[in-house]
């Protein structure tokens, strides 16, 4: 049985079994002759939500692929090549190369989208990124990875002209090429 197909199921199921209580506690104080609805009855309508998904699931679960990640193999090696599992990394592509390189980002927020910006307090670009910018000074990111396949380079320009580029410059950060940089 699918993971997933129990899960999606999951919310069902304790409705109806929150269903069931508050109606044994209603049928109780009305006492109109209505039965209070059992333990064996909420065992049978459970075990019927959970042990009969319909024979399609079974033939999707079979033939489903998953979609190719966003995030290029050669990013994560890199990643992998030049960090430890308990560095900090910064991307400005997708998120996802946190996860498939396991390693953790090196600022709060972890995505960087210039249409973000406007949801942080200040009045330029500079004030609005300073809190990211105390969590990339006390975490210095390994690597810092520009990556532009899933959003575009223009969404992220003034992101990079307030945070990104001072903070490599700042800190010294070796430009491997047009999209690695390591830390010194």
């Amino acid at each position: 049985m699918s993971a997933l197909f129990h899960h999606g199921h999951g919310g069902t199921f304790f409705c109806v079994v929150v269903g069931a209580i508050a109606l044994d506690v209603y049928s109780k104080r009305a006492d109109k002759g209505m039965p209070p609805v059992g333990r064996r009855d909420l065992a049978r309508d459970g075990a019927r939500e959970y042990g009969s998904a319909p024979g399609d699931e079974w033939k999707k679960y079979g033939a489903y692929k998953a979609e190719p990640p966003q995030v290029t193999q050669s990013d994560v090696d890199f990643v992998r090549a030049h960090s430890s599992p308990g560095d900090t990394i910064m991307t400005l592509g997708d998120p996802l190369l946190y996860v498939f390189s396991d390693r953790v980002c090196a600022f709060r927020g972890g995505v960087v989208l210039d249409e973000l910006l406007e949801y942080y307090p200040g009045r330029t670009d500079e004030e609005r990124v300073a809190g990211q910018r105390e969590g990339l000074l006390m975490n210095r990111p390994k690597v810092v990875v520009f990556n532009h396949e899933t959003v575009g380079a223009h969404r992220k320009e003034r992101y990079i002209r307030a945070l990104v580029m001072p903070f490599l410059r700042d800190g010294g950060y070796v430009q491997v090429d047009d999209k690695f940089y390591l830390r010194p």
